[in-house]
């Protein structure tokens, strides 16, 4: 008895074609991969947590930019300590006012992205940078008032 395929039907790797090979009637192994694509209000919520996020970091470092640079060094090798700029408590209030601000908007954002979406880890990638720049910020301003 004979096991070779007929002429109707031959296989070829992981496709089987019952038309002699005609493309258009070839049966598929696997189904073809179907990648998500986020909705227009996932993207919107992404675009407002990013637009917190400027808000929270680059308008306070214009209002009360931080010094953390060396100046001097001498023959020793050892770098003595930028001057202390002359920052007002009030500049650095309202940067760090600006800080909070801009992290509720991540805040509310990254909320909405986890009742949208409902996964745990949109909320935990959208959270854990806004704690940070809210410490950061509450850091730098702590060392701007005691400089």
């Amino acid at each position: 008895m004979s096991t070779q395929p007929s002429a109707e039907s031959s296989t070829v790797g992981h496709v089987t074609s019952s038309s002699g090979g005609d493309p258009q009637h070839e049966q598929r192994a696997l189904a073809p991969i179907r990648w998500p694509k986020p909705s227009g209000g996932t993207v919107a919520a992404l675009v407002v947590w990013a637009i917190g996020l400027v808000v929270a970091v680059v308008v306070p470092a214009i209002i009360a930019p931080p010094e953390f640079g060396m100046t001097s060094s001498d023959a020793s090798g050892t770098a003595d300590p930028a001057p202390p700029t002359s920052v007002s408590g009030t500049a650095i209030g309202l940067a760090m006012g600006v800080t909070v601000l801009g992290c509720l908007v991540m805040l509310f954002s990254a909320y909405a992205l986890h009742r949208r979406t409902g996964s745990i880890g949109a909320a935990i990638l959208a959270f854990v940078p806004t704690f940070v720049v809210v410490a950061s910020g509450a850091i730098i301003a702590t060392m701007l008032l005691l400089a």
